[in-house]
């Protein structure tokens, strides 16, 4: 069964809350696409070179024919063989200008599909202000804001630029510019697909177990305490599971502490970046130390029922911006 990473979409003025599922074959077809683009756009930049070496060279012919005009003792020559020249003049410029022609239709081709891509992976074509940049390989947390599968609206933030499209006769010159531009465009587009299968990676989206009988007993919010009897809040989930089995991290991110807590007994807490941080408590064992790089799905801790507990479960929190969320909308169903 394909592997499948839950997104979710918490807007800023705490209205509804969004979720997507995205599998590892849409980010690797996403990738795969771009790869024939950059090749695609590479085969574009070798016929415009070969085309403005040909026009530069049929220039020079013609610049020729025009001094050897000039000369007196050419003339009779000339006007000999000028239907030769002026045939050949416009068989050149006839081929110039069919492949002027093709070489702009696959680049509306190359610019079309680009669209198309941009507005299926809703990749915007400008790098926002407050937007961060990739991590390198076997990092962990990182900083910035938690924007994952943010949506764009308005349609001029996917369309990629451009430069020949307005223009009824686009010269030799302006069609390199263009083949720059889509260079830059699909780099651009790599780059902001790379942050976005890391902010996938980064997000918590499921179960910090894999016991086939999961589930939460006490939800998140206010509820009476089973030890204390009082009300008061609950900031995580309780999910019951047997003594010693595995508890895993629920997105990629570094650990920022491992260690005991009065309540919580043995605890994990991970910094997944955006903002985002899981908590992990009432283990019976911890198995990383504070420093280390998890990816979702290893190995973090064994379940048990240390510090304030009734019996062996996972007390599960979820931390946006410091605040504790209810970490049922960041797991999968």
């Amino acid at each position: 069964m394909s592997k499948k990473w839950t997104v979710i979409l918490i807007p800023h003025d705490r209205g509804d809350r969004r979720s997507f599922d995205m599998s590892k074959m849409h980010v690797i077809a996403g990738l795969s696409l771009i790869a024939v683009l950059f090749f695609t756009t590479a085969f574009f930049v070798q016929r415009s070179i070969s085309i403005s070496q040909q026009a530069s060279l049929m220039q020079q012919e013609l610049k020729a024919m025009e001094l050897k005009s000039e000369s007196p003792a050419s003339a009779p020559l000339i006007t000999a063989g000028g239907d030769d020249w002026r045939e050949r003049e416009a068989k050149l410029r006839a081929e110039f200008e069919q492949k002027d022609k093709v070489l702009q239709g696959e680049l509306s081709r190359l610019y079309d599909l680009e669209k198309e891509v941009r507005i299926i992976t809703g990749l915007p074509t400008q790098l926002q202000a407050d937007q961060d940049v990739p991590l390198p390989p076997g990092t962990g947390g990182r900083e910035g804001a938690f924007e994952d599968g943010k949506i764009y609206l308005d349609n001029s933030a996917l369309t990629p630029p451009q430069v020949i499209f307005d223009v009824s006769n686009p010269s030799a010159d302006m069609m390199l510019q263009e083949i720059n531009v889509r260079l830059k465009s699909l780099e651009h587009m790599k780059y902001n697909m790379e942050g976005q299968r890391l902010r996938i990676a980064h997000t918590p989206s499921v179960w910090p177990t894999n016991h086939s009988k999961r589930r939460i007993t006490s939800k998140y919010g206010y509820r009476k305490h089973p030890i204390t009897k009082r009300l008061s809040m609950h900031k995580g989930v309780d999910i019951p599971a047997p003594y010693g089995e595995s508890i895993i991290s629920t997105a990629s991110g570094k650990v920022i502490f491992s260690g005991y807590h009065q309540y919580l007994g043995h605890v994990v807490k991970i910094d997944h970046g955006y903002g985002l941080e899981s908590w992990y408590g009432h283990m019976s064992k911890r198995m990383v130390k504070v420093g280390d790089t998890v990816i979702r799905g290893q190995l973090i801790g064994k379940v048990g029922s240390s510090g304030r507990s009734t019996g062996p479960h996972i007390h599960y929190e979820v931390h946006l911006n410091g605040k504790a969320v209810d970490p049922k909308k960041f797991i999968g169903h």
